[in-house]
């Protein structure tokens, strides 16, 4: 995890997910002011991407195969405000090309 971070920072990468499966752990870091910094999970175990609104997951439900939770936790991710405000943005500026 150490040289891709300081790759991944030196690539200008704002948002990034590690998987330790042997661990059972997910990392989710997020860069803030040049450096890379742990994005934290809500008090319901759902981590929500900041760079892609609405990308949710449930990294317990990943991390266990859980896959009726995991697809639940991005369903309700993809029916948030936040992502169709992002998919509106988006829409917009490709309609500005």
């Amino acid at each position: 995890m150490n040289r891709k971070k300081l790759d991944y920072e030196k690539a200008g990468v704002r948002e990034y997910m590690v998987a330790a499966v042997r661990t059972k752990q997910v990392f989710w870091f997020i860069r803030r002011r040049g450096k890379f910094k742990p994005l934290p999970e809500g008090a319901d175990g759902i981590i929500r991407s900041e760079v892609f609104p609405g990308f949710w997951l449930d990294a317990d439900a990943f991390l266990n195969r859980e896959s009726k939770r995991l697809v639940a936790a991005m369903r309700q991710g993809l029916a948030s405000a936040e992502h169709a405000a992002f998919v509106a943005k988006l829409a917009s500026k490709r309609k500005g090309r």
